[in-house]
C-alpha cells in the first residue's frame, strides 16, 4: 500500500489569521436558561439544521425526569430541542442512552439505549440498538443484544453496529461483530466476516451515504468491507475513532502509527486514506507541514473527503497558540492542506472544544465544550454542545 507525503507537500509560509467565528449554544433548557447537566458530542445532518447529541440535563424539555443520559434532537431552524428517549406511552426511559447518529436527511436517529421501556417486550435485560423516526415519533428495536456503535445510512434504510448476538449461522466466534441490517427488508447481514463466511470480529463500524461501504476495526487493525463484492481491504493496523465519507472514498482515524514520511512524533495523529489509492495524508498537521506538540483524535469527515475536523491537545496546529485552552478542535482542508481553529472564545483563554461533527458542505459545525468564554454568560459550568460556521 503506497504511502502518502502529505507532509512534505504541505505549503510552507507565514501562520493564517483565524476567521472570526461566531459560536452558538443550542444545549439549552426549554424556558431559555442554561442547562442543569452536561451535554455530548453532537451529530449533525447534512443539511447544518438538525443535530443529536446525548445530555444528563434534566430541564432541555419539559418532562424529562429520568436523571438519565437521554437522546436530544435540535432543529436550528426552529430552535426546537425535542425528547428521543421517551419510553412506550411517553414516559420517561429507564435506563442510559449513548452512540447517537443521525441520518443525512435528519429525519432517523440511531442509539444504543439500556432502557427496556423504548419498546413493548423488551425482555433481555441488555443494551440493544434502536432506530427513532421523527416523522412517526416511533422508536424501533434492532435485532441482538449488547449492541452498540451504530451509525445509519444517508436515507436511514441501512444501519450498522456491533453486537455480541449471534445473528447468522457463521458468528461462531462469541466475540462482538459488525452487523448491517437492512431496515426495509429486515435482513441482517455479518460484516466482519472471513472468505467462508465464518465471523471474524470487529466493532465501532461506519457507513458510507449508500450504504456500500462499511469501514470497521476487525481484530488485525482497520478495514473498509465493500457489500457490492463482499470483499475486505485492510486499511491500517490498530486504529481507532474511525469515520467515512458519504461518497465512501475516504476513511479518517486515530493512530500512534506513523503512517507518512516526517511523522517523528510519539503522540496519536488523525490521518486520511483515500480507497482509489491506498493512500495515506496526514491531517493533524502544523501550518508549515511538521507534526504537531501533542495528540490528536475523533475525527469526523465531510461528504465529498474535502474536510475533517478532529480535536487535539496540540497547541501549534493552526498558526494560532491554542495553549491553556484545554482541548481544542480543528477543521482540516484537503485543499490547502491547513487546519482551523473551530472557534475562538470571546473573551479570555478558556475556549476548549471536543467532538466536533459537520455538515455534508463543511460549513456548519457542531461540537462540546466546556470552556465558559464561548458565549456570553456561560455559567453553569457543564459541558455544553455549540454550533459555528466556518467559510
Amino acid at each position: 500500500m503506497a504511502l502518502g507525503a502529505a507532509l512534505a507537500l504541505v505549503p510552507t509560509g507565514a501562520a493564517v489569521a483565524e476567521p472570526k467565528q461566531t459560536a452558538t449554544r443550542i444545549s439549552v433548557g426549554y424556558d431559555g436558561s442554561q442547562a442543569d447537566g452536561s451535554s455530548n458530542a453532537p451529530s449533525v445532518s447534512d443539511d447544518g439544521r438538525f443535530f443529536v447529541y446525548s445530555s444528563n440535563a434534566t430541564n432541555l424539555v419539559p418532562g424529562d425526569t429520568n436523571n438519565l443520559l437521554d437522546i436530544f434532537r435540535y432543529d436550528r431552524g426552529t430552535g426546537v430541542t425535542e425528547l428521543v428517549t421517551r419510553g412506550v406511552g411517553g414516559v420517561a426511559a429507564n435506563g442510559r442512552s449513548t452512540d447517537e447518529r443521525i441520518s443525512a436527511d435528519g429525519r432517523y436517529v440511531t442509539f444504543s439505549s439500556e432502557a427496556s421501556n423504548l419498546v413493548p417486550d423488551d425482555t433481555d435485560g441488555e443494551a440493544n440498538v434502536f432506530v427513532w423516526d421523527v416523522g412517526s415519533k416511533t422508536i424501533t428495536r434492532l435485532p441482538g443484544a449488547r449492541s452498540l456503535w451504530p451509525d445509519v445510512s444517508a436515507d436511514g434504510r441501512y444501519v450498522t453496529y456491533s453486537t455480541y448476538a449471534a445473528l447468522v449461522p457463521g458468528d461462531t466466534d462469541d466475540r462482538i461483530d459488525v452487523y448491517l441490517h437492512d431496515r426495509e427488508t429486515g435482513a441482517t447481514d455479518l460484516v466482519t466476516r472471513r472468505s467462508d463466511g465464518t465471523a471474524s470480529g470487529g466493532y465501532e463500524s461506519v457507513i458510507s451515504d449508500d450504504g456500500r461501504y462499511v469501514a470497521f476495526q476487525g481484530s488485525g487493525g482497520a478495514r473498509l468491507f465493500d457489500r457490492e463484492t463482499g470483499t475486505s481491504t485492510a486499511i491500517t493496523g490498530r486504529a481507532s475513532s474511525l469515520a467515512i465519507s458519504g461518497d465512501g472514498a475516504f476513511v479518517t482515524f486515530t493512530s500512534y502509527t506513523s503512517l507518512v514520511p516526517g511523522d517523528t512524533n510519539t503522540d496519536a495523529d488523525v490521518y486520511l486514506w483515500e480507497r482509489r489509492t491506498g493512500e495515506f495524508t496526514a491531517v493533524s498537521v502544523t501550518p508549515d507541514g511538521h507534526t504537531p506538540d501533542a495528540f490528536s483524535t475523533e475525527s469526523r469527515i465531510n461528504r465529498d473527503g474535502r474536510y475533517v475536523t478532529f480535536w487535539s491537545t496540540a497547541t501549534n496546529l493552526s498558526g494560532t497558540d491554542a495553549g491553556g485552552w484545554q482541548t481544542q478542535a480543528y477543521r482540516y482542508d484537503r485543499q490547502s492542506a491547513r487546519n482551523t481553529l473551530i472557534t475562538v472564545p470571546v473573551k479570555g483563554d478558556d475556549g476548549g472544544a471536543e467532538g466536533a461533527d459537520l455538515s455534508a458542505d463543511g460549513t456548519v459545525i457542531g461540537f462540546m465544550s466546556l470552556g465558559e468564554d464561548l458565549v456570553a454568560d456561560d455559567t453553569n459550568g457543564e459541558r455544553d454542545v455549540f454550533v459555528t460556521v466556518l467559510p
